[in-house]
């Protein structure tokens, strides 16, 4: 079926408790289309021949494979979260409780403790795959964009473009993308912390530092 037209739990016929223990489930509704079915056909036919990448590639799966290897030997410490990417992590638990409640009507609609968890677990995740001791702002962007790309909307960031894992290409310039993305979420970040702030009767939200502007 169409991408979005079925839950998680319908597409996987797992129920919701055991689908929380994932930190991202992608649904990979096959959309077809002649162009995107060739280019998949050849890279299949081209890896089965044993033939390189295209000129094009800017990483191999063999540079891939060796940079998974450095990072295992390098022997780096666990990455540590700053307030900075804390705040990001905490702003969107609470947006997605919030939007959870509203289409349930329960208090946080199901989003439990564990949607926490897995962004903290993917923010972690990210800074050590680019080899840093520290877990920051960008980290905790790139952990929200991967939540929402997972989940097949915006959730709760207005301005953060849908993307479909199945049809999605590298963009022309990384750097422009993620300060979009970046934009989105420190925006939403914002409005979450003032309602917030609004609902316990307390004064301005502390603000987040600028956009860095890209890697």
């Amino acid at each position: 079926g169409a991408r979005g037209a079925r839950s998680s739990a319908a597409t996987t016929a797992l129920e919701a408790p055991l689908l929380s223990r994932f930190d991202l489930v992608f649904d990979l509704a096959d959309g077809g289309g002649a162009a995107f079915d060739g280019a998949v056909c050849d890279a299949v036919l081209a890896d089965a021949r044993g033939l390189p990448p295209s000129p094009g590639a800017l990483l191999t799966p063999a540079d891939l494979r060796d940079y998974a290897s450095w990072l295992k030997a390098s022997a780096l410490p666990p990455p540590m979260l700053t307030p900075d990417a804390e705040r990001v992590l905490a702003a969107a638990y609470r947006i997605r409780r919030r939007e959870a409640a509203a289409a349930g009507g329960a208090p946080g609609g199901g989003a439990t403790l564990r949607s926490l968890e897995s962004l903290t677990r993917l923010t972690v995740a990210h800074a050590r795959l680019l080899g840093r001791t520290e877990a920051g702002l960008q980290d905790a962007v790139c952990a929200v964009v991967l939540s929402a790309a997972a989940a097949g909307r915006a959730a709760g960031v207005p301005g953060l473009a849908a993307v479909d894992p199945v049809t999605a290409d590298f963009v022309a310039d990384a750097d422009i993308a993620y300060a979009a993305d970046e934009a989105a979420v420190l925006a939403a970040v914002a409005a979450e912390e003032a309602l917030t702030a609004a609902e316990a009767g307390g004064g301005e939200a502390p603000r987040l530092p600028p956009a860095d502007g890209g890697y």
